[in-house]
């Protein structure tokens, strides 16, 4: 395994080695078969699976600081930070907060608010947004301590050449000074036979306004909905989501109007109390995994429903799902039975 802190690469251990198997990526016709695409990603999964000890997957331990916090203090940047420099594939990432000998720190302490990390780009003008971009996004967490884990087989393309940073917000609920740093552990797998994702930021609204408000006039056990139709601009297969929100939500799901509005996606807050209230934000958001995928083609629309208790008002929340659309064309264009979400470990 190597490890790397602060940038610097050491060699600790012999590197970790296993193999993985793909999904689909073959267009076949759809012929009204309702179940043809899931049964060619079984078969590829079986057929494609590359020889164990040609993979070879190692975990590195990166970490951005320090970082000085004051007693009750708040803090937040938009930084730089160590990339993995290797080239292969991410399968799994995890964000969170250490002191500087390296134990993990509890969020009654000090707590992440959000870690966005973004990858620098080729600048290009983005409508949504109404701003020229030259990052994007591809993993995220926070007060919900997300992990990003792909099935086997699937992977973020990582370059020895790419430059990260990170938008974070840091609290202290303390009366205590901290040094800290932000840790994420990345496992990188250099094998060929991955099959490419990328990183899909959804939202209920514009990039450009990224927060709404809940107006709380429903009264007891109302619900309150921003939805958006989202086009589709990447022919793949969603091996995996997970949505962002705040306190008061009560769902975020993804549906697919070409299908009878049937929901392809739906992630729930999980909170402490056990129900949203307005002061309460969630602790985790659950997620959706599939080894075979949902099929979306470009040029079809989506719709994003982002739902909220209405009984109390809700001041600038969000609602994003965060989509990882696997590389290929699925095996067919019909509506077909969804794959089931797989856990991982």
């Amino acid at each position: 395994m190597q490890t790397v802190f602060a940038g610097r690469l050491s060699v600790s251990g012999p590197s970790a080695r296993g193999g993985y198997a793909p999904g689909s990526d073959g267009m076949h016709p759809s012929g009204g078969k309702a179940a043809v695409w899931a049964i060619a990603g079984v078969v590829a999964v079986v057929l494609m699976a590359p020889n164990p000890a040609a993979a070879r997957v190692r975990t590195l331990h990166l970490r951005y600081g320090p970082i000085a916090m004051q007693p009750a203090e708040l803090k937040a940047h938009n930084t730089r930070v160590p990339p993995p420099r290797v080239n292969g594939f991410i399968t799994r990432m995890h964000a969170y907060v250490v002191d500087d000998r390296g134990r993990r720190l509890p969020t009654n302490e000090l707590m992440l608010h959000h870690a966005v990390f973004r990858k620098y780009i080729a600048p290009f003008w983005d409508a949504d947004c109404s701003a020229r971009r030259d990052s994007e996004p591809f993993y995220a967490t926070g007060e919900e301590n997300e992990t990003l884990r792909l099935p086997p087989g699937y992977g973020l393309r990582v370059k020895r050449s790419d430059h990260w940073l990170v938008r974070w917000m840091l609290m202290n609920h303390t009366d205590k000074r901290y040094k800290a740093y932000i840790r994420y552990d990345v496992r990188v797998d250099t094998s060929r036979a991955i099959v490419p994702v990328q990183a899909v930021w959804m939202r209920v609204v514009s990039c450009r306004n990224e927060y709404f408000d809940v107006p709380g006039d429903g009264g007891p056990g109302s619900v309150f909905q921003q939805s958006r139709q989202i086009p589709v601009t990447r022919t793949g297969r969603v091996v995996v989501a997970t949505g962002h929100l705040h306190g008061g939500a009560i769902s975020l799901a993804l549906s697919e109007p070409r299908c009878g509005n049937r929901i392809l996606v739906s992630t729930r807050p999980v909170y402490r109390s056990g129900a949203p209230r307005p002061t309460d934000g969630p602790v985790h958001v659950t997620s959706f995994t599939s080894p075979v995928g949902i099929p979306l083609f470009r040029g079809q629309s989506v719709v994003l429903t982002a739902s909220y208790d209405n009984s109390a008002p809700h001041d600038e929340v969000m609602g994003t799902m965060h989509v990882y659309v696997a590389a290929g064309r699925p095996a067919a264009y019909d509506c077909g039975p969804l794959p089931p979400n797989v856990a991982l470990p």
